[in-house]
C-alpha cells in the first residue's frame, strides 16, 4: 500500500543505490533528487538516513556537500548518524559532518553545541567552516579576521573559499582584508578567482584585474565561474539598490 504522492520504494532504492556508483556526477545528481525528495516525503527516507551520512567520508568535495545538504533537512534527528563522521580521521569527512549540522535550519542546543566544539578542531578547514557559519548567523567578522587570513593564504581549495565567505559578509568593515585577497585572482579554481573578484568589488576595493576575472565568467556561459558569478553580481547589484 503507497499513499497518494509517496514516492515508490523502488525509486527510492534506486536512488540510494546511486550513492554508491563510482562516477561522482551520479553520486551527485542522486543527492540533488533525494533533496527534492526530502522536502515532501522525509518520512520515506527517514530509515536512510545512515546510508546518505554514510556519503559525508565521499572522495568528491561537491558530493560530500550535496550529501550535507541532504541531511540537513531532516533537522537534529540526524545527529546520531552523523555523530560518526565528526570524528573522523579525515579532516575533510569532519568538515562535510559539520556542514550538515550547519544545514539544520532549526538546530537544538545540542546541535549547536557540536558545532562550537568544531571550533577547536585541528583542521584549518573545519574552523574556518565554522568561523563562516558564525559570521552567517551575525557573528562578528572581525573576530575571525586573523583566520580568515589564514585560510586565504591557505593552499587549500575550501580554506580559501571558506576564508572569502567571511570576507564577504564582512564587507567594507573588513576592507583591510584586501591584499589578503587579491593573490586569489589568479587561483587555479575559477570558483576562487570569481568569489575573490566579487569580495573585493563588496570591499570597496576593485582592481582592474578583479573587474576582468567577473567580466570574463559572466561573458562566457561555459566558463565554470559563470553562475556563481551571476549570482553574486545579482547579490551585489541588490545591495546598491538598497
Amino acid at each position: 500500500y503507497k499513499r497518494q504522492g509517496e514516492p515508490p520504494r523502488a525509486a527510492l532504492d534506486a536512488l540510494l543505490v546511486g550513492l554508491e556508483d563510482e562516477d561522482a556526477r551520479v553520486r551527485r545528481t542522486a543527492l540533488t533528487v533525494l533533496l527534492e525528495h526530502a522536502f515532501i516525503h522525509a518520512d520515506a527516507l527517514r530509515p536512510d538516513l545512515a546510508r546518505i551520512a554514510a556519503v559525508l567520508a565521499d572522495e568528491e568535495l561537491e558530493v560530500r556537500s550535496a550529501a550535507a545538504a541532504c541531511l540537513g533537512r531532516f533537522g537534529p534527528e540526524i545527529l546520531p548518524v552523523v555523530q560518526p563522521y565528526l570524528e573522523a580521521e579525515a579532516p575533510r569527512t569532519r568538515a562535510a559532518a559539520v556542514l550538515a549540522l550547519q544545514a539544520i535550519d532549526r538546530p537544538s542546543p545540542d546541535v549547536l553545541r557540536r558545532i562550537e566544539a568544531a571550533s577547536e578542531d585541528a583542521s584549518l578547514e573545519v574552523r574556518l567552516s565554522v568561523a563562516m557559519y558564525v559570521a552567517a548567523k551575525g557573528g562578528d567578522v572581525a573576530a575571525v579576521l586573523p583566520l580568515a587570513r589564514e585560510g586565504l593564504a591557505s593552499d587549500g581549495r575550501m580554506e580559501r573559499q571558506y576564508a572569502l565567505g567571511i570576507v564577504w559578509m564582512g564587507g567594507a568593515e573588513v576592507a583591510e582584508a584586501a591584499p589578503w585577497i587579491e593573490p586569489l585572482l589568479d587561483a587555479d579554481e575559477a570558483e576562487t578567482r570569481v568569489l575573490a573578484a566579487a569580495a573585493l568589488r563588496r570591499l570597496g576595493r576593485e582592481t582592474e584585474r578583479s573587474r576582468r576575472v567577473l567580466a570574463e565568467a559572466l561573458e562566457d556561459p561555459d566558463h565554470a565561474g559563470h553562475g556563481l558569478a551571476e549570482n553574486l553580481v545579482r547579490q551585489l547589484e541588490a545591495e546598491g539598490e538598497e
